[in-house]
């Protein structure tokens, strides 16, 4: 499938810094979300999500805003949507792709 096995080291270890600030485990964060745990650790270790609901999901386990979870700052908001529009150019991809 296409856009699967992209590597995102540092937003994996944000996610996991986050995580880690919570106070949760890998296992509490994976059920949060409705991932495998499995699924959750390659997050952790810099495999790229595919979709844009597990994104959601991880800020509502973590108890963080989309800023937070991308890093960035309240202002940054025209970052924000480009990774918004990177999300939404692999979601018609996989689209595509089935």
């Amino acid at each position: 499938m296409k856009g699967e096995g992209k590597i995102d080291i540092e937003f994996g270890k944000r996610l996991k810094k986050l995580r880690m600030k919570q106070k949760l485990s890998p296992e509490e964060v994976a059920r949060a979300s409705g991932v495998a745990v499995s699924t959750y650790r390659e997050w952790e270790n810099g495999r790229a999500i595919t979709g844009c609901r597990p994104y959601f999901k991880l800020t509502m386990a973590l108890g963080v805003s989309f800023y937070q979870l991308f890093g960035l700052e309240d202002g940054q908001k025209d970052k924000i949507l480009l990774h918004l529009d990177a999300m939404t150019n692999l979601i018609q991809e996989v689209r595509n792709a089935l």
